[in-house]
């Protein structure tokens, strides 16, 4: 009986972690398809899970001989980790050249429904970001941010829905507006920062939901590198519903000519804070070549389903 419980155990074992490898595999292969249909595009979003189901099935896979899906889980290995390794690998912090070089910006999505306010407001006074860009800016939390102290320089727009967004700022704007950007707005500033001026796009994109979605979203990326204003440094920041490991996303950095914030700085995700083992990175800094990235860090959940994004640049750095 008990040889018959260790073999039905065993059966069970491996016929579960054949369909855990398979399943990766058939996963990486749509998201690698994502070019031609926009379903495909939303399995692009998990490769990290991907990899790690398939670092931990290769060996055994390997061990127990089953060498064609041994062999099929090392090549998907290979593909994800072109996408990933760019941002697992350490790269070294840029140097500020001279004093009051540094500009530090926060982008958050507060979550529309969200009333959880003041954990917020603790972390803003314990970090003090130099401008704020806030996505899902309702009302309600426009009434908040009114009694904000230490950022009298502000442009927003409140909605109620998700699309509400608003920049505040520590240091004068320049030529700030909100603009449509196709089905959500934005909001741009030039901040005249002790270190010189930055121009930054303050942006919350459709999420993928559906095909016509998934097109508008990116017809706003077209947008956004469409309105781009070089001469300043430049950061565009807030919720792209988009990750890294999208094509998508990487074509459009080429055409941008931006640099993305999290490369080398590790796998941490932003959404959704309550699921952490599907979570992905989907909120984004992105910065012109003038700018060079310090520090990129997740600040603490505070009852949106996003986490807080700190990232503190430097003019002339590099990194």
């Amino acid at each position: 009986m008990t040889s018959r419980l260790r073999a039905g155990s065993a059966r069970l074992l491996g016929a579960l972690l054949a369909l855990s490898a398979l399943g990766s595999i058939a996963a990486t292969v749509l998201a690698t398809a994502a070019g031609y249909l926009w379903f495909f595009d939303l399995f692009a979003h998990f490769r990290v899970q991907y990899l790690v189901v398939q670092l931990l099935t290769l060996v055994p896979l390997a061990l127990a001989r089953s060498r064609v899906l041994a062999s099929l889980v090392a090549a998907s290995i290979v593909l994800n980790g072109y996408f990933v390794l760019p941002y697992a690998i350490p790269v070294s912090a840029a140097s500020a050249r001279g004093s009051g070089s540094e500009i530090t910006l926060l982008t958050v999505n507060v979550a529309a429904r969200n009333d959880d306010y003041e954990r917020l407001f603790a972390a803003i006074a314990r970090e003090r970001p130099d401008v704020i860009v806030v996505e899902e800016f309702t009302p309600r939390w426009a009434e908040r941010f009114a009694s904000l102290p230490g950022y009298p320089h502000r442009v927003g727009l409140p909605l109620v829905g998700p699309f509400g967004i608003a920049l505040l700022s520590r240091w004068p704007l320049a030529g700030a507006h909100t603009l449509e950007l196709g089905a959500t707005p934005a909001v741009t500033a030039r901040v005249d920062a002790p270190s010189g001026p930055v121009r930054l796009v303050g942006v919350h994109l459709l999420p993928p939901i559906s095909r016509a979605w998934s097109e508008r979203r990116n017809s706003q990326l077209d947008a956004i590198a469409a309105l781009l204003d070089r001469s300043d440094p430049v950061a565009v920041l807030g919720d792209f519903n988009l990750t890294p490991y999208s094509p998508r996303y990487r074509d459009w950095l080429a055409r941008s000519g931006l640099r993305d914030t999290a490369a080398g700085r590790g796998l941490s995700f932003t959404w959704p804070t309550f699921m952490p083992l599907l979570g992905i990175p989907i909120d984004q800094c992105l910065v012109s070549a003038d700018l060079g990235v310090i520090e990129r860090r997740r600040l603490p959940k505070f009852g949106s389903d996003h986490y807080p994004l700190l990232i503190r640049l430097a003019r002339n750095g590099a990194s």
